[in-house]
């Protein structure tokens, strides 16, 4: 019987959303919530792109992120 670790796609959401809505929120769960964290490869990729703008001082919007994003194969 294969174990899978435990997940919800609804947490994970509801945490890239409010880093969204309050982008000066990331330094206070960087330090905790890693990439890997994250079930969806989707969702990994968006937190780590959000890292990756917090890391440069620049604000992890909504528009920052699609910039960031647009034409990247998930």
């Amino acid at each position: 019987m294969e174990r899978t670790i435990p997940y919800s796609i609804d947490t994970e959401c509801g945490a890239l959303g409010s880093l969204i809505i309050d982008p000066e929120a990331m330094p206070l769960v960087a330090d905790w919530l890693h990439p890997e964290d994250f079930y969806r490869d989707s969702y990994r990729l968006i937190y780590e792109s959000m890292m990756r703008l917090s890391m440069r001082h620049e604000t992890a919007n909504f528009i920052m992120l699609y910039d960031l994003l647009e034409g990247v194969d998930v």
